[in-house]
């Protein structure tokens, strides 16, 4: 819902701009620098991020026993934080699963089906929260009430101790309008320059080597970014899990990422593209120099071939329609 309107809306409205005001090559390419210069500012959006949910045994330790709100927050930084041994791998957190209060329920690593305890730290499964029975199920979300939780700390306001809610907890954060909103205009000026840098590239070419320029600057656009693109993306997005699923000792799909350390590693990967892509149009701009035949070559005029022909004196045509050439022969 965001992406869609964003690119396609800045794909049209980035033709249109050039077609209305009639730039040339020379505006063109800077038109497309000033657009890479704003949408490398927005990306610092990338800034504003919500702290993880606490999670038992993955980004918070196991507090077995009454604790109260305030002391839940003392050990807040241990989940905001955490080591880097633990964002290089997370199987190292497999250890800190099986606490005194789960031993004995013999909790499998394979099976993750998150709640959310009483005291606000989400549990890797019923069965690693120590949960013993099902009390009952909310008819409104259909969401199953554990109770006899022995890993989860009691609170009152829960109206009773050691319980816990089928699924994840939910987050306090409210940034999300702040980082769509900028999020969408990172978008918008990212493809508002594909069009106008299309049309500069064909209209600063002879028209025997447009077809030849095409190729090239698709090639340069598949090498350095349709194909390292989402290997480096990809492995932002890897390096920045700390809870992988575990198929029999093989490693699956992620299930909790580091909200933290995937703001750092996203803006650090948009900083470096955004500004190659900056600086590629700052030299373009320096370096270009128009043709010496500019007011005819197909580089700095866009309409301006139709108006000197509306300068021509046109002759009148005879009153039967038919023009003769006298000095051809019969």
């Amino acid at each position: 819902f965001l992406v869609v309107p964003a690119g396609g809306g800045g794909t049209l409205l980035g033709g249109y701009i050039v077609k209305r005001l009639n730039l040339r090559c020379r505006g063109i390419i800077r038109f497309c620098m000033m657009c890479a210069l704003v949408s490398l500012l927005a990306i610092f959006i990338f800034l504003v991020h919500c702290p993880n949910v606490p999670m038992a045994g993955v980004t918070a330790p196991y507090q077995s026993g009454l604790m109260g709100k305030h002391q839940l927050d003392q050990y807040k930084h241990l989940y905001d934080k955490p080591s880097k041994s633990r964002l290089r791998n997370s199987s190292s957190t497999e250890l800190n699963l099986t606490v005194s209060c789960n031993a004995d329920c013999n909790c499998a690593r394979e099976v993750y089906n998150p709640v959310c305890g009483a005291d606000g730290v989400m549990y890797y499964s019923p069965c690693h929260a120590g949960c013993t029975s099902i009390n009952h199920t909310e008819p409104s979300t259909g969401k199953q009430v554990y109770s006899g939780c022995g890993c989860v700390v009691g609170n009152v306001s829960w109206g009773e101790e050691g319980s816990a809610l089928t699924g994840k907890c939910s987050s306090s954060c409210h940034h999300m309008p702040v980082f769509l909103s900028l999020f969408f205009v990172t978008i918008c000026f990212t493809f508002l320059s594909s069009i106008p840098a299309v049309t500069a590239t064909l209209r600063c070419v002879p028209d025997s080597q447009r077809s030849f320029a095409l190729g090239i600057q698709w090639i340069v656009v598949r090498a350095l970014g349709s194909v390292p693109g989402p290997i480096a993306f990809g492995s932002v997005i890897d390096i920045s899990c700390i809870l992988w699923q575990d198929q029999c000792g093989d490693q699956g799909s992620c299930y909790i990422y580091h909200n933290s350390a995937m703001s750092r590693y996203t803006l650090a990967a948009g900083i470096i593209f955004k500004l190659l892509g900056t600086i590629f149009f700052l030299v373009a701009s320096v370096l270009y120099q128009p043709p010496p035949e500019s007011r005819q070559s197909s580089c700095e005029t866009t309409d301006q071939g139709t108006e000197h022909m509306s300068d021509l004196p046109i002759k009148d045509l005879p009153d039967d329609g038919v023009i003769v050439n006298v000095h051809a022969r019969l």
